[in-house]
């Protein structure tokens, strides 16, 4: 009896771990694969997306989502045109070339929310946990000044710049500034 020996091979894990930028321009990143808020896609698909982001640790509720596109329109089925909207930013996702993409965001009782199955690392959190650990810093000024120039370097621009005047967006890019 013989024995054939297989080649094993090493299957690389796949990582559900996303990059999102949002000091500046709004991109995410997936492996090699990048879409941002310069691409011709609607301004409402990524308003969408980047509010889910976010909110990315709750679902968000349909009422909310509705209020915060189109809170000055009367349709008649905002339900439906939300739902529309959705699918589009599902397949604005699709352009990461992630198998899962269109699981990124789930739906769940009347809400949207963040799969927190796959990580989001946002700038604007490394941001923030750098300048909170400058500050619990007091005994080596180099290591501060280290830590501020590394923060420094993620300020790529305020916060969401091109959404810079919606109401949503206007305290959140306040508090980073002031940071």
């Amino acid at each position: 009896m013989s024995i054939a020996f297989l080649s094993e091979k090493r299957v690389k894990p796949v990582s559900k771990e996303f990059r999102v930028t949002m000091l500046g321009e709004f991109t995410i990143e997936y492996q090699d694969s990048i879409i941002s808020d310069r691409s011709n896609r609607s301004k409402k698909v990524w308003t969408l997306l980047e509010y889910l982001i976010v909110h990315r640790k709750r679902f968000v509720s349909q009422d909310e989502l509705i209020e915060l596109l189109w809170s000055e329109s009367n349709s008649r089925d905002p339900i439906n045109t939300l739902k529309v909207l959705m699918h589009r930013v599902r397949a604005t996702l699709d352009d990461l070339d992630f198998e899962d993409s269109r699981r990124m965001i789930l739906f769940r009782n009347g809400a949207y929310g963040w799969n927190q199955d796959f990580t989001c690392v946002t700038d604007v959190d490394e941001f923030q946990n750098l300048i909170y650990e400058s500050e619990l810093e007091t005994e080596d000024d180099a290591r501060k000044i280290a830590l501020l120039l590394q923060a420094e370097s993620l300020y790529q621009g305020h916060f969401l710049q091109k959404k810079a005047s919606e109401t949503w967006v206007v305290p959140i890019a306040n508090y980073y500034r002031t940071l």
